[in-house]
């Protein structure tokens, strides 16, 4: 049996048309800057997988891909 870590992050992180990981459009938020500030909370925690709803599920090395949009939205 292979563990893996994992976390739902739902809304909080959408996928765009070219297949990146990208912050919620701001269509959907009041707050788009508090939008931006949850995908910072993710990294608290430990997990190599990541659920989105709103594009492909990630599978391996997520944390490293969500590391790589906090810096672009930085």
């Amino acid at each position: 049996m292979i563990e893996q870590k994992a976390i739902i992050a739902g809304d909080t992180i959408f996928e765009n048309e070219e297949g990146n990981l990208c912050p919620p459009p701001e269509k959907y938020f009041l707050d788009v800057e508090q939008a931006t500030s949850e995908i910072k909370r993710l990294l608290k925690y430990d997990f190599d997988a990541l659920l989105i709803t709103h594009g492909k599920d990630i599978k391996k090395d997520a944390k490293k891909l969500v590391e790589s949009l906090v810096q672009e939205t930085d």
